[in-house]
């Protein structure tokens, strides 16, 4: 009965408890105290819970108390605080609230008193439980009705008066129901309600009185929830702006933004942070898009949050910036160094910026390397080393006694700052001059023992060159200058760095901004800085012990006069240059221009090939000479640890002259044999070998082709085995013998459809595999998913006919997401660079004019200078311009995979249009769509030699009725069926013959491809021949061709009669199992539809493991798709599992968006003439005499 929802107002409150307690009081029969009636009360009271989550909505929009990117999750340990289960969890819940948010204190304090705590948290309550989960969490449907009673009946009665309104309240609303129920009007066209309020008060509204009149006291039921209170100094005059001191500096200069205050020897801190919050402002977004990955648990980025919070208190014009504020700021984040080691004491005196070196590496995770890119550089070390050896097995007396090795640094090295050299003369003081030459990838090598070494004993007496290569520049450029009082001659510092050519500079903003210097004083042992801000609106000189923390600004000063050259204005005495810090103006355009550029000409200088720079990934490199191989990790016995990939051993095994080195990329010119590195095995025997137990290289391949290119592989015998190394997967690749070798003979049974006896001939010049269980082999290309070629040891493979889960049909593994299938915690987990992603079978992108399309990787070919692709397009790809060449291999370059989680490199890609997979039709509806399937180099082989009776069958009419046909056609096994059939239906008069064997329908397509295109006058007369004997005729000879060492093994074979008698008899045997034999249907698969399936399922996923790449990210940064197409239309429902909960500015497009594709045009369809006719004349009617 007593029980209420009310707010947390300290009058409303103590009302209730003082009316019940005197209710009580004087009755008699009750004898509780004082005291124990107001505890009884309080039991009785519930708080608005609606009160408490606008105060969480107040708090979260202050971002000096939380930060805007915290913002969800303070109202998710705040909204925690409410349901907490009991006391414990409660209390565990405000200490982490309290511990992530310090600032909220004060609010969160007044909600913990024990009268707001016990009327609003479930564990805290005092009510009753099952009166708690019967009355309303808020008071909004009361305070509604109030507000129309108040309007009703105004306020402030006397209690008389205010009954007699409430009376007449009643009786108003029950007339009203009154008439409204008898149909009578309730209202007569009285004056709008606004004008009887100004006639009353003088202005329409009540909120719209002076500023004296509507000033209102804060209501003692709100908590301090406002930036003014929660954020105010302790110090009342700590707020205050300071005023320059009366000197010859203050009169000519100006206090500018607040900056850092000094503390207990925090001026290395103070400038660090100080040029960190100048250079990335020069280009904040481009700064803050490389921290989306980061782990916020990292040092990086509480880092990145100091910065953060900074900048958008500086932007927002609060009073509350200001000097104190970045105190708190800067001492919370030196508490952050000293608790990870990277300070010796909150106390201590460091150097500006090694603090800064080291936490730019400082746990790195993988998904770190883009926002660490903007520190630091990378370079790879190259050496090289020749020695003579003394061998008596070499026939050649000179070259062959000479041992070449090379050592790369596989993953490169990591550098901050750069170190300018102390004679200031070098160059002549020029440091643009120095710098180039730093970068300069034509540098004279210098001169080093060799590496190889064990325990100081020189294991290689050669002379060794070594190299430095820069391949990567920092965003923020950092060069530390030796300290000198010497003015004699000093380093001239220019306002703009050039890495490369002017046009670099122009084209990507591959230049370097002076932002500002750092003076030191070795007496006073103190740092100070000199800077020019973002906007470049003037030059600013920074001393964390003057003025407050805050800058000055000097009047009349400019960047040449005060930052840059050789002389400057004078910082104070005692002070001299020991940093100058530059920003890159192009970020990360610039970085990935220059990278481009270093691995070109690392290319053509030294063979080195280094993977691509993809935002922020740390380059790799590889040796690429001819005639190599890079050495196993055992073969390393020089090493303490031969197993560190940090670095990679090369040695020559063979040399290569000037001319084959010239001609290397003809695939026959230069040939290497097999080397170690492969993956051992005893389960794949090499062909034509005799010894299963054979350890080397186990994996066969032919020259490039699948089954559904159009186009024939180059003819050649000998098959080049690429050097194989630990830095990419391993290639399907070792000497086989040619084709007119015993070993053309062995099974071969894949999923594709080919199948037979003679498998050197059908593996149509593909990688091959043999499979464990039942010793046939297969395309590599064609396994389900691609085959990487990385087994262990002893990991058996099985084919698809022997593993069960092939077996299944389809749909019963599309129900999994492919996604949850074949990863684990993806979404979190480093990708490898995409050239260990890529592998035969795998399907990828391949660029094609300015769009990418899908392709199915075959075989790699790696005897080229820069790795290429034979791939096979998808037939279903709708060009943009002329279609690719089939038969032309791809560069590595031009090919990206799905892009797994990396949602910045899918805003680069434009697709092009291409046809679903899932949108395809059924089995009939490919053998009417046979024009998109391109017969295949067996094919073509085997139906060439009777393309002219081929063109005589389907131009024959009156097969059965003409004596004349029977005798030209006598021995075709098809025209003999329709010849015996004893009552045949009239299709079957016509030549119309279904049968097809267990040839796939994709042979069967490429077949009536292959009659359209070869047979004379067949493309236009395709009634004559489709689903009819001739074409019939042709599948009986591609069944011959496939079959006929079977058929010949049978004992009914003429084999002791005439060639033709054999002839005869081998195409009726290939006709009858043409009749009898039925293709499996889960047997035979489109390798490519499959291939792509996949590829699609990984690119088009939208789930919490993919985050934001799946939230439709593909181009969103180059442009529009081809033809404006939407590729996220027709895709399987089940791709959306788990969708990831983006924002909508997660699908805004980038800067560079083109939006010029346009839909081709379409002629409007001219409606058909109206026919002419004569206009109906009524007929007169007959007389009736």
């Amino acid at each position: 009965m007593f029980s209420d929802v009310m707010d947390f107002s300290e009058a409303e409150r103590g009302g209730f408890i003082a009316a019940f307690t005197r209710f009580w009081r004087v009755r008699s029969d009750d004898v509780r105290s004082d005291d124990e009636l107001a505890e009884a009360a309080t039991k009785l009271l519930k708080g608005c819970r609606q009160h408490f989550r606008a105060g969480v909505t107040r708090v979260k929009s202050i971002s000096g108390v939380v930060s805007p990117s915290d913002v969800s999750a303070f109202q998710r340990h705040a909204e925690a605080l409410l349901n907490a289960p009991d006391i414990d969890t409660f209390k565990e819940c405000a200490n982490t609230l309290l511990a992530a948010f310090p600032k909220v204190k004060p609010w969160l304090s007044w909600w913990l008193r024990d009268a707001h705590a016990s009327m609003l948290f479930d564990s805290q309550r005092k009510m009753e439980p099952e009166i708690w989960d019967s009355i309303p969490e808020t008071t909004n449907a009361e305070e509604a009705m109030h507000w129309t009673l108040y309007v009703g009946v105004g306020k402030d009665h006397s209690f008389m008066s205010g009954v007699q309104a409430l009376y007449s309240f009643v009786e108003y609303y029950h007339r009203l129901l009154a008439g409204s129920r008898a149909g009578i009007r309730i209202r007569y066209g009285a004056a709008e309600p606004w004008k009887l309020t100004a006639k009353k008060i003088g202005r329409t509204k009540k909120s719209r009185a002076p500023g004296h009149q509507r000033h209102q006291v804060k209501n003692d039921g709100r908590p301090p929830d406002t930036s003014r209170q929660l954020l105010r100094s302790k110090k009342a005059q700590g707020s205050k702006r300071p005023v320059a001191r009366a000197s010859s500096n203050a009169e000519s200069s100006t206090l500018g933004p607040p900056s850092f205050p000094w503390d207990q020897n925090s001026c290395w801190l103070d400038i660090s942070l100080e040029l960190l919050f100048q250079t990335v402002s020069c280009d904040y977004i481009g700064f803050s898009s490389r921290f989306t990955d980061v782990n916020r648990e990292m040092l990086l980025w509480q880092l990145y949050d100091t910065l953060d919070k900074r900048h958008i208190l500086a932007h927002s014009n609060s009073k509350d910036y200001d000097s104190g504020w970045l105190r708190v700021q800067r001492d919370q984040f030196r508490r952050l160094l000293k608790t990870h080691h990277l300070i010796r004491s909150c106390e201590s005196f460091e150097s500006v910026f090694v603090w800064l070196t080291t936490l730019a590496s400082y746990q790195s995770d993988g998904l770190s390397n883009r926002a660490q890119a903007y520190f630091q550089s990378y370079y790879i070390r190259f050496r090289s080393c020749s020695t003579r050896i003394s061998r008596t097995d070499i026939a050649d007396p000179v070259s062959s006694h000479i041992h070449y090795h090379w050592q790369v640094t596989r993953v490169a090295e990591q550098h901050f700052y750069f170190q300018v050299p102390a004679d200031a003369q070098l160059h002549g003081g020029d440091i643009s001059k120095w710098f180039r030459s730093l970068v300069d990838m034509h540098q004279v090598p210098h001169d080093t023992p060799c590496w190889q070494t064990i325990e100081g004993e020189n294991v290689c007496e050669g002379s060794a060159k070594e190299l430095k290569l820069c391949v990567s520049l920092p965003v923020m450029l950092v060069l530390e200058v030796p300290e000198s009082t010497s003015s004699a001659f000093q380093w001239n510092f220019p306002h703009h760095l050039r890495p490369l050519s002017q046009e670099a500079a122009k084209s990507s903003g591959l230049i370097y901004d002076i932002v500002g210097r750092v003076f030191h004083s070795h007496v006073a042992s103190h740092f100070i800085a000199r800077f020019t801000d973002a906007k470049h609106a003037g030059i600013f000189d920074y001393d964390s012990m003057q003025y407050g923390g805050y800058t000055r600004r000097l009047k009349g000063a400019s960047i040449k006069s005060h930052l840059v050259g050789s002389v400057i204005a004078p910082p104070p005495e005692g002070f001299y240059t020991h940093a100058v810090v530059y920003h890159l103006r192009g970020g990360t355009v610039a970085q990935t221009s220059f990278f481009q550029h270093q691995a070109d000409t690392a290319m053509q200088l030294y063979d080195l090939k280094l993977s691509t720079l993809d935002h922020g990934q740390i380059p790799v490199a590889e040796l690429v000479k001819p005639g190599i191989q890079c050495l196993q990790h055992e073969d390393r016995f020089w090493m303490q640890n031969p197993y560190n990939d940090k670095r990679a051993d090369y040695e020559l095994i063979q040399m290569v002259t000037d001319e084959q080195c010239v001609t290397a990329t003809q695939p026959s010119q230069v040939q290497t044999q097999p080397v170690g590195g492969v993956r051992h095995s005893k389960h794949r025997p090499i062909i034509g070998s005799d010894n299963e137990d054979d350890t080397k290289t186990q994996f066969t391949s032919f020259p490039v082709k699948t089954v559904q290119s159009s186009q024939p592989p180059a003819d050649t015998n000998q098959i080049h085995s690429e050097p194989v190394d630990d830095l990419g997967p391993v290639p399907f690749s070792c000497e086989v013998a040619s084709s007119d070798s015993d070993n053309s003979e062995f099974a071969f049974n894949c999923q594709c459809g080919v199948q037979g006896a003679n498998g050197l001939q059908l593996a149509d010049d593909q990688g091959l595999i043999q499979c464990d269980s039942c010793k046939e082999w297969s395309h590599v290309a064609c396994q389900r998913g691609g085959f990487r070629g990385k087994l262990g040891k002893n990991i058996q493979f099985e084919c698809h006919a022997c593993d069960l889960k092939a077996m299944l049909p389809s749909h019963l593994l599309e129900n999994v997401p492919q996604a949850r299938r074949n990863t684990r915690h993806t979404g979190h987990k480093r990708q490898p660079p995409l050239r260990e992603r890529l592998f035969p079978g795998k399907g990828a992108l391949a660029r094609h004019g300015k769009f990418w399309y899908p392709v199915h990787l075959i075989k790699l070919d790696g005897r080229q200078s820069q790795r290429r692709w034979r791939v096979v397009w998808w037939h279903h790809n709708k060009y943009a311009i002329n279609p690719p060449d089939p038969a032309k291999f791809i560069f590595e370059s031009d090919i990206v995979d799905e892009l797994w989680n990396d949602y910045v490199a899918r805003r680069q890609i434009r697709l092009g249009q291409w046809v679903h997979p899932s949108e395809l039709a059924d089995d009939e509806d490919m053998l009417v769509g046979f024009d998109s399937y391109p017969f295949t180099k067996e094919i073509d082989q085997t139906l060439t030699p009777h393309i002219g009776l081929l063109a005589e069958l389907f131009k024959t009419p009156g097969v059965l009725d003409d004596a004349e046909v029977h005798m030209r056609f006598e021995g075709i096994p098809v025209l003999e069926y329709i010849w015996n059939l004893s009552d045949p239906r009239e299709s079957e008069k016509n030549g119309v013959v279904l049968f097809s064997g267990d040839l796939p329908v994709v042979d069967q397509a490429c077949i009536a491809n292959w009659f359209s295109r070869r047979v004379p006058n067949a493309a236009c007369t395709r009634d004559l021949w489709f689903a009819r004997f001739p074409l019939a005729h042709a599948f009986t000879l591609i069944i011959l061709a496939r079959r006929r060492e079977e058929f010949e093994h049978l004992a009914e074979f003429p084999s002791s009669r005439s060639k033709e008698e054999q002839t005869k008899y081998l195409l009726r045997a290939a006709w009858q199992h043409q009749y009898t034999a039925r293709a499996v249907p889960f047997t035979v698969v489109d390798v490519d539809k499959e291939c792509l399936s996949l590829l699609e399922e990984r690119m088009f996923t939208d789930s919490v493991e993919t985050g934001r790449a799946g939230n439709q990210q593909w181009g969103l940064d180059k442009g529009t798709h081809q033809n404006r197409w939407n590729p996220y239309v027709n895709l399987p429902s089940q791709w959306s599992y788990q969708p990831y909960e983006g924002s909508d500015s997660e699908l805004q497009p980038g800067p560079e968006y083109s939006d010029t594709e346009v839909k081709p045009h379409i002629p409007e369809k001219r409606p058909a003439a109206v026919p002419v006719r004569p206009r109906p004349r009524k007929k007169p009617k007959a007389n009736a005499s």
